[in-house]
């Protein structure tokens, strides 16, 4: 299998290969506590700014995320063995883009459309009319493979269960809000399925953990329920900042997650303790806010513009670079076409050199990257903090 490859699985956790490098960081100052008979998470710290509306920011700030689901005509015929033996590998296994829906409302159709027309394979959602139009996205996709003669299996869609705690109550939701909860679940499932005009989802995470782990898990074993029967492929959680929570999670699920959808940026230390988790435990990490959260990185830093120009990239791809070979999947929601088509550019070179073993970034500017930019090290870890936030009083 490919060296980078292989590299990329320490880069998911440090930021460079490396092996003397060790940047184990503290993920948020979390705790999972006894409350009763139930134990309770309590999720990381801090509010972030609200997401910036205009079309520069939505490249950044998004969560949303896309990725094209066949390799580039350019590529070498030289595969990594398990890419010759399952050839969804490039497109499955490996960090991608998955194109965002959130905060688009009536444009949701036309972007959609218009992300997949120019190379995005896969689309984040959710059933939550507060911030996404999940009819406008079963609309968009379908339009645009109907263009391109794309069968359903070439596209990958991904939706979430939000709990009424997190939904608009002044408008109609997507299920009985008086009903139990399972069968919340149930009718927000029925409700994704129809809008997103599929049988089928490819990815269903919760937004969000419950207020208890009671109910957490009784919504967990609902949609477990749904992938044994063949109608979801894979579940997982969002904004889930707590690494003790994630591990209790993962022990006490018979299906366990497959994704962790989390934001990436400096208040949680970038989720390092939690990257480390999914590493081992074969979980996909995705992440939003990506940019707008980073811009000390990617727009603040002179050096960091200058490495972009000489990779002939622009500062936010050369970014995303940095996230896919720590490992990370990228949700992405940009509103613009030229950046689209930059973005699908980014993901057919990362994935080119995964081939031909030379990496975008070295194992030095990684370092300088992780290190000097994202300033992640060992901190000093705090216990028995307080601080808390919950989870659907958040923008996400």
């Amino acid at each position: 299998m490919s060296g980078v490859f292989l590299g990329m699985c320490v880069l998911a956790v440090f930021g460079a290969s490396s092996p003397g490098l060790a940047l184990r960081a503290h993920a948020a100052e979390v705790d999972v506590s006894m409350d009763g008979s139930s134990r309770r998470t309590v999720v990381t710290r801090g509010t972030p700014p609200r997401k910036q509306q205009d079309d520069a920011a939505a490249t950044t700030d998004t969560l949303g995320i896309e990725e094209k689901n066949h390799a580039s005509n350019n590529m070498e015929e030289e595969l990594p063995q398990e890419a010759e033996e399952n050839p969804s590998f490039l497109t499955n296994r490996l960090p991608t883009f998955k194109y965002g829906t959130a905060w688009k409302k009536e444009r949701t159709k036309g972007l959609v459309k218009q992300a997949v027309l120019e190379g995005f394979r896969h689309i984040d959602t959710a059933c939550q009319p507060k911030h996404y139009n999940e009819k406008g996205v079963g609309e968009g996709w379908t339009e645009a493979a109907a263009e391109l003669g794309l069968s359903r299996d070439q596209i990958w869609l991904q939706t979430k269960f939000t709990s009424v705690s997190g939904q608009d109550r002044s408008q109609p939701l997507p299920y009985d809000a008086n009903a139990p909860l399972e069968e919340q679940v149930q009718q927000s499932l029925e409700r994704s399925l129809e809008n997103l005009q599929t049988d089928y989802l490819d990815s269903w995470i919760m937004h969000g953990p419950e207020d208890n782990w009671d109910d957490t898990l009784r919504v967990w074993r609902v949609m477990e329920s749904y992938v044994d029967q063949g109608v979801v492929k894979q579940i997982g959680i969002s904004n889930l900042y707590a690494p003790d929570a994630l591990e209790y999670l993962y022990q006490e699920a018979r299906i366990p997650p497959a994704v962790v959808q989390n934001r990436f940026y400096p208040d949680t230390g970038h989720d390092v303790d939690i990257r480390a988790f999914c590493l081992d435990h074969n979980i996909e990490y995705q992440s939003f806010w990506t940019l707008g959260a980073n811009r000390h990185v990617w727009q603040d830093s002179q050096d960091f513009r200058t490495m972009a120009k000489e990779k002939n990239l622009t500062p936010e791809t050369l970014f995303y670079a940095v996230c896919f070979q720590m490992g990370i999947t990228v949700l992405d929601g940009t509103t613009n076409t030229e950046h689209m088509r930059q973005d699908i550019a980014l993901l057919n070179r990362f994935r080119n050199s995964i081939l031909s073993d030379e990496p975008i970034l070295t194992d030095e500017e990684m370092h300088f990257v992780v290190t000097d930019l994202l300033a992640l090290s060992e901190p000093e870890v705090e216990e028995d903090s307080e601080d808390s936030q919950d989870w659907q009083n958040q923008e996400y």
